[in-house]
């Protein structure tokens, strides 16, 4: 009988596994995001948000809702995920139906086992979603895991190009920072992105940056105020009377940086324009 009881075990297990599916969020209109609910309904509650481009590890679907560690959201705004390669697993490794080890384990892998990688989860940056479920990105390596086998969960093998370009723009942004505002924000946010290797046509306003769409044309996404920065977000303030070329900011994980590093993105005392902010999808 407790044979059979293990063997039933692991067979729930699997088909649980089986049953989960990575979606990436899409389709959600520039400055909006997908609402997460607290069941598979739109009378139920908001529980979250998520942006275009971020990623779910499904365990089940329900009558056109996908159901996740956070909630349920719509599948009329989910697509199935590409994969953006091979991971192994640098120990033996649980992976789980959520980001983090209070989540319920899925199945276990043992030091060696290449799994398909897709990208972090948009809440715990340090926990990769791929096919088996969420894991540690600290003991993932290749494309998508830790560089080198190291054991730091955000080194750079986590990031996408562009992510690593926007990161890079940021430290370069707070090395030529200056003390106060010289008025030159636009300036030296485009120098600290074309160092970064970004190419765009500069802009003599900074709002422009938003308007003209400059910052998608490089690869950011526009989000509404997301609940937790990430190094590399940008800032975008727009035009009105009062501040008639806007402002422009880019995080560093710590603070926000123009020609002058900022302990908010609040820069105006008063007659403050709207903001808008951008973000390279990992």
């Amino acid at each position: 009988m407790r044979t059979l009881s293990l063997f039933l075990g692991l067979l729930i297990n699997a088909i649980y596994v089986l049953s989960g599916t990575v979606y990436k969020v899409s389709g959600i209109s520039s400055g909006s995001h997908l609402n997460i609910r607290s069941g598979p309904s739109t009378g139920n509650g908001i529980v979250g948000k998520l942006q275009n481009g971020e990623l779910i590890f499904a365990t089940s679907t329900t009558n056109g809702w996908a159901k996740f560690y956070k909630g349920y959201v719509s599948m009329q705004y989910l697509t199935g995920a590409s994969s953006s390669g091979k991971v192994t697993t640098t120990a033996n490794l649980n992976f789980r139906d959520g980001p983090g080890t209070n989540h319920s384990r899925l199945t276990t892998l043992s030091k060696g086992t290449s799994v398909n990688y897709y990208g972090r989860d948009p809440f715990t940056n340090s926990w990769a979603v791929t096919d088996k479920g969420y894991a540690s990105s600290s003991y993932l390596s290749g494309s998508g895991g830790s560089s080198g086998g190291s054991s730091g969960g955000s080194s750079g093998g986590n990031k996408s190009a562009a992510l690593k370009k926007a990161e890079a723009a940021a430290d370069y942004a707070k090395s030529k920072a200056h003390p106060k505002s010289t008025g030159w924000c636009a300036k030296y946010v485009a120098n600290a992105l074309q160092n970064a290797g970004f190419s765009f046509t500069r802009q003599g306003s900074a709002c422009f940056y938003h308007t003209k769409g400059i910052l998608k044309g490089m690869g950011f996404t526009n989000i509404s105020k997301p609940g937790s920065l990430r190094k590399g977000d940008i800032a975008v303030h727009g035009c009105n009377g009062a501040h008639p070329h806007g402002h422009i900011q880019i995080y560093n994980g710590g603070k926000w940086y123009s020609d002058f590093a900022q302990n908010s993105v609040n820069v105006y005392r008063s007659n403050s324009p709207p903001v808008y902010y951008y973000r390279v999808q990992n």
